[in-house]
């Protein structure tokens, strides 16, 4: 199509040039109006593509927001058992990721809770919704495997989602057997709140605060 538009606008150029070396002055008004017209409707176009970008741009968003809504709801409901733990897990990822693609962050989804940015890094996403049984804590896991940075995704039994970005500095400090828990190839991540605080446990009892790393996502970028 903008080949067409070119080529018409260049046959109006020839023929008003020809037109002006001929000293056909009607011709030269005539074809100054039709070039004049044909600026007016390549204006016109082009501000209603713009207009359908618009538009459609509009439709996206309202897609991803419903989308996210009717994954928050089946999250719910899978608390209420209609989906498995499995699944519960998977639809809150799906839901982390896509928030953070409005807000410019690329994930990736590798396999499973594996991730990774377009900048190579290698990102791991653990779900846990708080324990019935004990309020305040989350029991999260990941395989044992490299990872640069972790997410922990803690749902409160409100519903809230918190999400603890831990950067790869702090991962590698974290990652040896010394300090997290292993079992059936999975790393542990036990996550505590303490008043206003949130913990996570490392093996020998010993807490590290954890509030700092809440929607730290500059790491992702």
């Amino acid at each position: 199509m903008a080949n067409q538009e070119d080529e018409i606008s260049n046959e109006i150029n020839r023929q008003l040039a020809k037109a002006v070396q001929q000293c056909l002055f009607d011709e030269v008004v005539r074809l100054g109006r039709i070039a004049k017209d044909w600026e007016t409707v390549m204006a016109q176009e082009a501000q209603l593509d713009k207009r359908k970008s618009s538009l459609l741009a509009a439709i996206q968003n309202d897609v991803v927001a419903n989308g996210s809504s009717s994954q928050r709801a089946a999250i719910q409901s899978g608390k209420e058992g209609a989906i498995s733990p499995q699944q519960r897990g998977n639809l809150a990822r799906d839901v982390y990721v896509q928030r953070l693609s409005r807000e410019g962050i690329v994930l990736h989804r590798v396999v499973a809770k594996r991730y990774r940015t377009p900048s190579g890094i290698e990102v791991g996403i653990a779900y846990a919704s708080e324990l019935k049984d004990k309020p305040d804590a989350w029991f999260l896991g990941l395989a044992d495997e490299h990872f640069d940075a972790v997410v922990l995704l803690c749902e409160t039994e409100s519903g809230q989602t918190l999400d603890f970005v831990l950067p790869p500095k702090f991962v590698a400090e974290i990652w040896s057997p010394a300090l997290l828990s292993r079992n059936n190839k999975q790393v542990k991540f036990h996550v505590f709140k303490r008043g206003s605080t949130y913990e996570l446990q490392l093996r020998g009892g010993r807490m590290m605060p954890i509030n700092q790393y809440v929607e730290g996502r500059s790491c992702l970028k």
